[in-house]
């Protein structure tokens, strides 16, 4: 019920932003629900496969770049890397979108709070910015017996201008 119920979710998003402009998926597994990413990945790769505005990326990387004018961003679960190596792993990983970005930030969610993360690599680099974000996801038997039970619940959006980097952040609490 739960897969089916996110699944439709997501889907009515995505309906939603390309009335706006062609939207673009990646699919970014975690340790919670590894599987379970990769079917959804899988779904709606079938479900836009003949869309021309929704991309699905469901490729078994477990970190996702998008580079977007200046901007190079990652996308990770982060549950195995360390936070300190993020940035090493994001120009080794990506050597040309990393020389060609100006901006460059890594969003990870694996510990479900808020976090900002300034990470220089070089004094004459910008360095990257990596960004804890917050879960929606409400607190469950596990999650309550480990005591992780204060955290705020939000979504997290983000405004990126091709040559002035982020420009705008939006916080959804629930």
């Amino acid at each position: 019920k739960t897969f089916i119920f996110g699944k439709d979710l997501i889907v009515e998003a995505i309906d939603i932003l390309t009335k706006i402009a062609p939207v673009d998926v990646p699919i970014i597994p975690s340790n919670h629900d590894y599987m379970k990413c990769f079917y959804l990945g899988s779904v709606l790769s079938a479900h836009y496969n003949n869309s021309k505005d929704v991309t699905i990326d469901n490729s078994p990387k477990d970190r996702k770049y998008r580079a977007y004018g200046d901007n190079l961003i990652m996308f990770a679960h982060s549950d195995s890397e360390k936070v300190a190596d993020l940035g090493i792993i994001m120009a080794s990983e990506e050597p040309k979108l990393w020389g060609d970005a100006k901006y460059r930030e890594v969003h990870i969610g694996h510990r479900h709070f808020k976090k900002e993360i300034q990470y220089v690599s070089t004094e004459e680099t910008k360095g990257v910015t990596i960004r804890q974000m917050r879960s929606i996801s409400s607190t469950d038997q596990w999650h309550y017996s480990k005591g992780y039970i204060s955290s705020l619940r939000a979504g997290e959006g983000f405004i990126w201008d091709k040559k002035n980097g982020m420009i705008c952040q939006f916080t959804a609490s629930i």
